[in-house]
């Protein structure tokens, strides 16, 4: 029900500002396996609000391109980590987090199945990925978030 003139799409490459906040799209790559579901346009965010950036990596698998965003110097990286439907594992999320060098960590995407599904390739629990990040020397300090739970930000 929105008006055309209120959509405004983005690319990779182009950012698109609006007020104080900047908004670019980042590449991805959710490769789903499943019918219907094919996303070649997948793509995560970077937010810079003021001084602040925030990357959000959306439905992705781990992919090389993502290493490329740690130029873009990202205060705070929140990242997929289910491991299922083209999503990174909490391992390879630890991993990207680690690379990235973001000063927050926040593991995402884990309560959305939890006790739903019994698949062993799930990675739901986040203190997985906070301890594998630890375990390879992430200094930026981990966030697990609650259900409801607000999370402030300051540069």
């Amino acid at each position: 029900g929105l008006p055309r003139s209120q959509i405004v799409s983005f690319k990779p490459g182009e950012p698109v500002t609006l007020k104080d906040v900047s908004i670019e799209a980042m590449p991805a790559r959710h490769e789903a396996g499943v019918a219907g579901w094919e996303v070649p346009d997948a793509a995560g965010v970077l937010l810079q609000i003021g001084e602040l950036s925030i990357y959000h990596s959306g439905d992705t698998e781990y992919d090389v391109r993502l290493r490329r965003i740690k130029s873009r110097k990202p205060d705070v990286a929140m990242l997929c980590i289910n491991g299922v439907g083209g999503n990174m594992e909490a391992y390879e999320a630890a991993l990207l987090a680690w690379h990235l060098g973001a000063t927050r960590v926040i593991p995402i995407h884990h309560l959305l199945w939890a006790g739903k599904n019994d698949n062993p390739e799930e990675t739901l629990d986040p203190i997985l990925f906070v301890d594998t990040y630890a375990r390879l020397g992430g200094s930026g300090h981990a966030i697990v978030p609650q259900v409801g739970e607000e999370i402030d930000f300051e540069r």
